[in-house]
């Protein structure tokens, strides 16, 4: 156990801002912090089935709220991490009426084929997934859990309908279909021949990279802003 912490710190924060008299110690918020490396928590998922069925019910109870927020607030409101409960482990959503609406989108969610074939590729896994290639899984299934959350508010006349949803949906379910042949392909590769976990990573860091170029070009080539929530929601 560490007996002594020390830090430097300049005679304005020691007296006039009381730090001495008061014992106290500032530590900025890692939002705060130049560094982007400061305060990185290197954060792996790893689990069978069950855990990820349990981690997407939660993202996709994350983005119905955040979607019932947008459509209230529209974009006069920023949107911000802050406001979507992540660390919620109770309930997220009240209403009796609202956990029906919820309970739907879940169940279309998992009674998709594409959706039971997908998790149980990751359950398969056997490095565990880190966030850039969480991120890449989440990009696969984000429109498709999207699709279905619109889908249930416009049964439920909150929305209009959605023109063109099959056509729709069979490229959500394509999407997610190359995805999970891609991780069978890892598994495959990774018999053959071994790969480390930061083999791994570097691919889907490449990946994020890649997506974040094509993001920015056409952020910059398209309208200046955004004509409904289902842009705002989708990354």
């Amino acid at each position: 156990m560490i007996e002594h912490l020390y830090r430097f710190r300049p005679l304005y924060w020691l007296l006039e801002k009381g730090e001495l008299q008061n014992q106290e110690i500032y530590f900025a918020k890692p939002e705060q912090l130049n560094d982007p490396m400061e305060g990185f928590r290197d954060i792996f998922w790893k689990g069978d089935a069950i855990v990820w069925r349990s981690f997407f019910r939660h993202y996709i109870l994350c983005l119905d709220n955040a979607f019932g927020q947008l459509l209230l607030c529209s974009e006069q409101q920023p949107l911000g991490w802050e406001h979507i409960p992540i660390f919620n482990h109770g309930n997220i959503n009240d209403g009796v009426p609202h956990k029906a609406l919820e309970e739907e989108v879940v169940g279309a969610f998992f009674a998709e084929p594409c959706v039971a074939a997908f998790i149980d590729a990751l359950a398969a896994r056997v490095h565990p997934v880190r966030r850039d290639e969480l991120t890449a899984h989440l990009r696969s299934v984000h429109m498709l859990a999207l699709h279905l959350i619109r889908e249930s508010y416009s049964r439920k006349g909150l929305q209009p309908e959605i023109p063109d949803s099959a056509a729709l949906v069979t490229k959500f379910r394509q999407a997610i279909s190359l995805t999970t042949q891609s991780i069978v392909k890892f598994q495959e590769v990774e018999k053959q021949h071994p790969v480390t976990e930061h083999q791994i990573d570097a691919f889907y860091i490449a990946r994020r990279n890649l997506v974040s170029q094509l993001t920015s070009s056409t952020t910059t080539t398209g309208p200046s802003t955004l004509s409904n929530p289902i842009e705002t929601l989708s990354f």
